[in-house]
């Protein structure tokens, strides 16, 4: 069961907390890896010896991911994660157009002053992200995000609400999308 700490508490970070965090999951492969079948079809991911991280298979972007899982847990995680998230929304190119406006942390419809949901800001976030060699703004956002989950007692990936857990899963995949299309590139200019 999850605490309901003070929000001005420090937030309890180790990289030992954010490798568990990832690597005891059960759902993070389907929510994450799976969505991106069409680039590495071997998106099952199997956990190594060691806490933390998952065998590097071929096909598969676990390598990406166990990269992507070390440099969370080394970061400084910001509090305001929304912050992050929203300045890659930003770079949405169809704001006027879909009729959206950004109000304090949500993203809202100007047609009923709706929130937008998170798979409308996940696709935002997407398309933002096209084009980009790295997303490093996403990266803190998925650092704060994880913090806060560890701050409010959510020890693992799979502990979180489906909310929490999906918006999660949207940024990673993003981050893993972008980063796989620029190893890509790389390796087809090379």
């Amino acid at each position: 069961m999850a605490s309901n700490p003070d929000r001005s508490e420090p937030i309890k970070w180790s990289k030992e907390s954010v490798l568990s965090f990832f690597g005891t999951s059960d759902l993070l492969d389907r929510l994450v890896l799976r969505p991106l079948a069409h680039i590495a079809p071997n998106w099952e991911l199997t956990q190594s010896a060691d806490q933390g991280v998952y065998i590097e298979e071929d096909d598969s972007l676990a390598g990406i991911l166990n990269e992507l899982i070390q440099e969370i847990s080394t970061l400084s995680p910001p509090r305001d994660y929304h912050e992050y998230e929203n300045s890659r929304a930003k770079l949405y190119d169809q704001i006027e157009k879909k009729g959206l406006y950004l109000s304090g942390k949500l993203w809202r419809k100007k047609s009923d002053g709706k929130p937008i949901s998170k798979d409308a800001l996940g696709y935002m976030i997407e398309q933002a992200s096209i084009g980009y060699e790295d997303v490093p703004e996403l990266v803190l956002a998925a650092s704060g995000r994880v913090a806060s989950a560890l701050h409010f007692g959510n020890a693992n990936f799979d502990d979180l609400d489906s909310g929490h857990m999906g918006m999660l899963a949207e940024i990673l995949l993003v981050i893993m999308f972008i980063r796989s299309d620029a190893r890509q590139f790389e390796q087809d200019s090379g």
